[in-house]
């Protein structure tokens, strides 16, 4: 950041002691406890302050239902035996690009039309995730096994060329 993006001339960016609210800034990055290292010495000589975070102009809300449920039993001679499921049912995923843009929602999208057929209202995600497990136990003994699952989704498809 330039003591001109501060609202000074930009004569002040080759002399920053002439700008107050660049000199004010530079004195309170030195002065902050996270910062090591940094002498209030050096003040006049810093002619640029780059800021190295990231802007986030875009937001995704996602809304959905969420369920979880499992059944243990002991049979005796036989061992326990556990069955469960953690399952994701996603209502609307829609995603902002940044301030005045259309939102997206991924569950409901038109996609590029292969050939002739129009895609319109398809979910470019996966509605549904689910993960499932058994499990068995006896003694010292156990053993556990889960399957995830995904729901179908459609792609967007490589741009149509006729033969």
């Amino acid at each position: 950041m330039w003591p001109s993006d501060l609202g000074c001339p930009v004569a002040a960016n080759s002399n920053p002691t002439s700008c107050v609210a660049f000199q004010n800034m530079v004195a309170s990055v030195i002065n902050d406890p996270l910062v090591s290292g940094a002498s209030p010495a050096t003040q006049t000589l810093v002619y640029w302050i780059n800021d190295g975070g990231t802007v986030n102009l875009g937001r995704r809300k996602v809304d959905g239902i969420d369920f979880s449920g499992s059944y243990d039993w002991d049979m005796g001679n036989l061992g326990a035996f556990n069955i469960g499921d953690v399952f994701t049912y996603y209502l609307h995923d829609i995603t902002f690009s940044g301030p005045g843009t259309v939102p997206v929602d991924l569950f409901h999208s038109t996609i590029s039309p292969v050939g002739t057929m129009q895609q319109v209202g398809v979910a470019t995600m996966p509605r549904v995730h689910s993960r499932a497990r058994l499990g068995w136990s006896n003694g010292p003994w156990n053993v556990t096994g889960f399957v995830n699952y995904h729901a179908h989704w459609f792609d967007k498809p490589l741009p149509y060329r006729p033969t």
